[in-house]
């Protein structure tokens, strides 16, 4: 089972039977695995994998891969596999992969697809989410307070419905994902 908790801004835990993996987290405290995609200062433990670079990892039963634009030096996202779920994450508003990396990625079961109250920005993210056509979107608030509201304008721009906000999102198993529509999860801050 996986298990996906928004903990605020940008950061993301996801728990699953192996690991806890937390994407741009605060600090490594409780991770396994740790994606960031903006300068950090954590230290990893002998036990803790933390990828800040762009690759190609498998680390902690996970594939990751991180993407980045031309001429940047961070990543500016990241598609996670695990228990052959694959996850989609960017807080990068004008970050659009190519159609090579679109295709190598495959399908996109759940894309976490950050917010902006810019009309020209909330065109990117709707290409974006065009362009992955996830089977789930988690949105990402800029800031801690604005799950409520983020939900609903991120649902209007992709035009989804956006349905109460959930504590987390479980997922048992891949056949449990939707197969005909895409579903919008709204997540409380943890």
């Amino acid at each position: 089972m996986i298990e996906i908790f928004w903990l605020g801004n940008s950061t993301v835990k996801i728990a699953t039977k192996d690991s806890t993996i937390g994407i741009n987290p605060k600090t490594g405290e409780g991770f396994d695995l740790m994606l960031t995609s903006k300068k950090s200062d954590i230290k990893p433990t002998e036990e803790q994998f933390l990828i800040n670079t762009p690759g190609e990892y498998q680390a902690k039963s996970a594939m990751v891969y991180t993407f980045i634009e031309d001429g940047a030096r961070e990543s500016s996202a990241f598609q996670l596999i695990v228990d052959g779920i694959s996850f989609f994450y960017t807080d990068n508003l004008d970050f659009m992969p190519t159609k090579d990396q679109l295709d190598d990625m495959g399908t996109t079961d759940i894309a976490f697809i950050p917010m902006s109250g810019d009309k020209e920005k909330e065109q990117n993210i709707q290409k974006l989410a065009e362009a992955l056509e996830p089977r789930i979107v988690i949105p990402l608030a800029s800031d801690d307070d604005g799950s409520a509201e983020a939900c609903t304008m991120l649902a209007k721009t992709l035009g989804l419905k956006c349905e109460e906000t959930v504590k987390s999102y479980k997922i048992k198993n891949k056949s449990q994902l939707p197969d005909d529509e895409q579903l919008f999860v709204s997540l409380e801050k943890m």
